[in-house]
Order: C-alpha cells, then structure tokens, then sequence
C-alpha cells in the first residue's frame, strides 16, 4: 500500500476515535461555554460558543487530524491561533476572517521556516526565511513570493544583496563571499 493511502486511512481511523470519545460527553448549552459541535464532515469542535456559532477560544480538528487551536469569532478563526497541517507543517500566529493575518511563524515537516508579515494566507511584508541546510533570506514579500528589497545568505557565506521579482533576482547582481 502506498503512504498516502496509509496516510489516508491512520487519519480516517483517528477521525473515527475522537468522534467515539466525544459521543460519550454531553454538550452544555449556555452561551459562551464550553461546547462540541460535530459538523457534517465530520470534524469535530470543542470550545466557546455564542448563537451556535463558535466564538470565543477552542479546538477544531477534521477527519485527516489536521487541526486549529485558538481564537473564534462569528464561526471564523480570528485572533491568535495555531493551525496544525496533516503533512507536519505548522502556522503559529494571528488570523483574520479564517486567513493568516499579520504576523506569524509557518514550520515546515522539513525543518525550514518563515517568520514574519502575512496577508490573506500569503507572505506579504518584511520577514525571515530559514532553510535546514542554514541558508537565509531576509526581506520584503508580497502575494506569497519574495519581491522588493532583500538579502539573501547561502550556507557557503556567499551573499546576495538587492532587488527580487516573484521569488527571482532581479536587476544589477552583487556578490559578496567571504
């Protein structure tokens, strides 16, 4: 069998065992407490609540096991949260209307990483990029791509300083080694 199906399947099974756990717990039913709601999905929420919509701090986790913990508003995830992807990457940060928004940190399963500005679930601002093998950029983004002003590091000392277009060096090229 190959590993997406496995995937696929461990991720049905623990969807099915959190359902059953949570089958045996009574829901309360005063606004703004703790409640769990399980959709048609099949994901599941536990936390805050108001008019039926969740709202307030808690937990959503769906069929695959990916996951969100945070804050809610109008049945959205908005405020600080952290969202745990099914492939082990990782967003720990502010959200706006479901979306990253402002500034967050986003691990990859591979061990790199960016920190800093987002916008509509996209780099868009100043931040750092950190690859496993220790190369680095650091600089402006916009619409999920590295543009504008920016400094990139390679892991041998070797560096660019200048001017990006869609993730691409773009113009006069200076090289500095040490």
């Amino acid at each position: 069998m190959d590993r997406n199906k496995i995937i696929k399947l461990q991720a049905l099974v623990r969807g099915y065992l959190i359902r059953r756990r949570y089958y045996s717990l009574r829901p309360l039913t005063s606004d703004n407490a703790q409640q769990i709601i399980e959709y048609n999905d099949g994901s599941i929420y536990t936390g805050q609540v108001i008019n039926g919509n969740r709202h307030g701090y808690g937990q959503q986790v769906w069929v695959d096991n990916a996951r969100y913990i945070g804050y809610w508003k109008n049945n959205m995830a908005n405020g600080r949260g952290k969202f745990y992807y099914v492939d082990g990457d990782v967003y720990d940060g502010e959200w706006y209307n479901d979306k990253a928004n402002g500034f967050g940190e986003y691990v990859k399963a591979n061990g790199s990483k960016y920190k800093g500005e987002w916008k509509d679930d996209e780099q868009c601002g100043e931040g750092v990029e950190i690859w496993p093998d220790g190369s680095k950029f650091v600089g402006t983004y916009a619409n999920g791509a590295k543009n504008g002003k920016g400094t990139y590091y390679w892991n041998d000392g070797t560096k660019y300083e200048g001017n990006w277009k869609d993730n691409k060096i773009e113009g006069h090229v200076k090289l500095e080694f040490e």
